[in-house]
């Protein structure tokens, strides 16, 4: 076939409507290919990308309620801040440690037998922002329920205090509650 007879042929009326057909979808795969299909995979991406954010907005709004909720606590302890400042105070404070220790063991009737203070030089307290100690050596005198109430006496004041190693001896063989016993034991006492 040469070119005439295929210009013949395309340019009849039969041939005109496969080429316009031809040429239609020529075009149409053209803009399906180069046009509508990264516009469609741009949409895709796009929704990908909202879901996306969706979450780390979830996580970001459940981050934030942590973080007022945690603010709102704070604010709500702002007036309990000075009752921390007494349960652990700035300086040793020895003598209000001994005040305490005394005071304690007179109202529940004990004997205090001896009260020393363990490797702690005022002098040379350390001054940084750690929890440090105060270490005392108590005996007491006295019977079991009146110890008993030493102890919940102690733990109740607002200094913070921690009884640690008791040793509790029978002064005599009876096993009476109200035998004497003897009760050795150590106290701390915190700083910051």
């Amino acid at each position: 076939m040469d070119k005439k007879e295929i210009l013949n042929r395309l340019l009849s009326k039969k041939g005109k409507n496969y080429t316009y057909t031809v040429v239609f979808f020529l075009i149409f795969s053209f803009l399906i290919f180069f046009v509508i299909r990264p516009n469609v995979l741009s949409v895709f991406e796009a929704n990908l990308k909202i879901t996306n954010l969706k979450k780390s907005n979830i996580l970001y709004e459940t981050q934030i309620q942590k973080v007022i909720h945690s603010q709102s606590l704070l604010v709500g302890a702002r007036n309990d801040l000075r009752l921390l400042d007494e349960a652990v105070t700035k300086k040793p404070q020895v003598n209000e440690l001994i005040a305490n220790i005394t005071d304690t063991a007179a109202k529940n009737k004990l004997t205090i037998n001896k009260m020393s203070l363990i490797n702690f030089n005022l002098k040379n307290a350390p001054h940084n922002d750690q929890l440090n100690t105060v270490i005392f050596e108590i005996g007491l005198g006295g019977n079991f329920t009146n110890y008993l109430e030493f102890v919940k006496n102690l733990y109740n004041q607002r200094r913070l205090k921690l009884i640690q190693n008791i040793n509790i001896n029978n002064v005599t063989q009876s096993g009476t509650p109200s035998g004497e016993l003897i009760i050795n034991f150590q106290l701390e006492g915190y700083y910051l």
